[in-house]
């Protein structure tokens, strides 16, 4: 089990609770920060706080505390139920109550929210032609709104494999490459599109086989790992700065550093996390 996966089974264990991080964290004698960071891969609990919460959480044992978190076998088997209560406990408390507050209102209501979500980059629409109330029956104005498939937004993510990856596609045309949808017990709200490592440069910070989140920017900071294109190969790398100069550098022996120049080398992005599913 991963931290990742640690992390979501003590965030959903809390959720199944009913407990804030603050009422967690006056409990234990912690922060609500180190509460929340434990629950966001910031920052593991050692054994004996583990013990503690599943006290705190009326649990049997650590075993059960980490239970939470579901296999990714065990999706296909959930009724609707317990689907919908696997999302819930997905959610943050401030997602919750929106969540609840939505439900409970008319349809024509619900209609009007999901045409300001849609047009809400807009700055210039006018309130006025959105329909708010069943009399309304012809709105000047009508919207062809998006579908939201809540448990593809939380727990699916696009992979694209890294030797798939090259410069013109991506760069130019990112929707040319393969990728697949995979389901992860996290994605970190920065991430763009995941990877799947094919190369065992970075071990152990990163494995062959891992899927690192990318959030996609075309410069990255000294010392952060990322994805860059170099000689048309696609490397995940982390960036140095040594000897006046930048250089690609790997955690295996295997691998020499490599001069990082921007001008005739591309940055794909910045890894912000990783999962090995």
């Amino acid at each position: 089990m991963d931290r990742q996966q640690i992390a979501m089974a003590l965030r959903r264990a809390r959720h199944n609770a009913n407990m804030t991080c603050k009422e967690v964290a006056d409990i234990l004698g912690n922060t609500h920060k180190a509460v929340s960071a434990w629950e966001h891969c910031n920052g593991q609990p050692d054994i004996g706080i583990l013990v503690r919460l599943c006290e705190v959480y009326n649990l049997s044992g650590v075993d059960e505390l980490l239970s939470y978190f579901p296999r990714k076998a065990d999706f296909q088997s959930l009724d609707k139920f317990e689907f919908d209560n696997l999302i819930l406990n997905s959610l943050r408390t401030e997602e919750k109550e929106l969540l609840t507050a939505y439900r409970n209102l008319s349809d024509d209501k619900k209609q009007a929210i999901l045409t300001i979500l849609q047009v809400g980059s807009n700055q210039n629409y006018n309130t006025n032609d959105i329909a708010t109330t069943q009399e309304d029956t012809n709105p000047t104005h009508t919207f062809d709104l998006p579908t939201h498939d809540l448990f593809e937004r939380i727990n699916f993510i696009k992979v694209f494999n890294q030797s798939d990856i090259t410069e013109y596609d991506f760069i130019s045309n990112i929707r040319n490459i393969r990728f697949e949808k995979v389901a992860v017990p996290y994605v970190p709200p920065s991430a763009d599109f995941g990877v799947r490592i094919s190369e065992d440069a970075m071990q152990p910070t990163v494995n062959y086989g891992d899927i690192v989140f990318v959030e996609r920017k075309a410069n990255i900071d000294i010392n952060d790992l990322g994805i860059f294109i170099v000689d048309g190969r696609t490397l995940c790398r982390k960036l140095i700065y040594r000897d006046n100069m930048c250089y690609l550098h790997a955690t295996s022996i295997k691998y020499g550093a490599i001069p990082f120049n921007n001008n005739y080398h591309k940055t794909i992005g910045r890894i912000v996390d990783k999962t090995n599913e």
